[in-house]
């Protein structure tokens, strides 16, 4: 042991005694010595020990792993989504407005967001356009958000896909309500669909 190589050695010698030094070296080569015995079946405290890599840990009597923590939960189902909708129907519109007093498209959006992901989104229907992720409506699943352009020459709408063609938004007319892309008018302005990430 480079230890006792040096002047380490001699430094500890004349600070702790010569017969404290000689306990403490023959105290650390027996546990050296007891820590290099072999073992079919090691311990730690008297209990069995297993590597990670131990097929043992996969044994159903042990039980499934608990999960570590900071590990992503499943991502909602088209039945959360519902059930958030289902308590904001009726909300009428407000420009602006993101409460019950009232709400508009990307307000309505964002709260949805808020309730069942537990974050929030960008406030406005482009913003949430450009932090989302292009989908096709092949591969659309609900949660996803829906865009048209009801005004002007870009994004000016956006609702939340329920699943299938059915999405959920704040009408300007109706308030917080349930439609369809199939509805001529959505077909005819539909601009695409983007995918917050989880």
């Amino acid at each position: 042991m480079y230890l006792f190589g040096g002047n380490i050695f001699w430094r500890l010698m004349k600070v702790c005694g010569f017969q404290h030094l000689r306990a403490l070296v023959a105290l650390g080569i027996g546990l050296g010595l007891a820590g290099c015995q072999s073992s079919s079946q090691p311990t730690i405290t008297g209990l069995p020990y297993y590597p990670l890599n131990s097929p043992l840990l996969s044994d159903p009597r042990f039980g499934s792993p608990t999960p570590l923590a900071g590990t992503a939960s499943p991502l909602p189902g088209e039945n959360d989504w519902r059930q958030a909708a289902s308590r904001w129907m009726g909300t009428p519109y407000r420009d602006g407005g993101h409460d019950r007093e009232g709400v508009d498209c990307s307000g309505y959006t964002d709260i949805l967001y808020r309730e069942v992901v537990g974050r929030g989104i960008p406030r406005t229907s482009m913003g949430q356009w450009l932090e989302g992720k292009a989908v096709s409506v092949e591969n659309m699943r609900p949660g996803d958000l829906v865009f048209f352009q009801t005004a002007g020459a870009t994004v000016s709408h956006v609702g939340l896909s329920l699943g299938g063609t059915e999405f959920t938004h704040a009408s300007s007319s109706r308030g917080v309500t349930i439609s369809s892309l199939n509805e001529d008018y959505w077909r005819e302005r539909f601009m695409g669909v983007r995918r917050m990430s989880p």
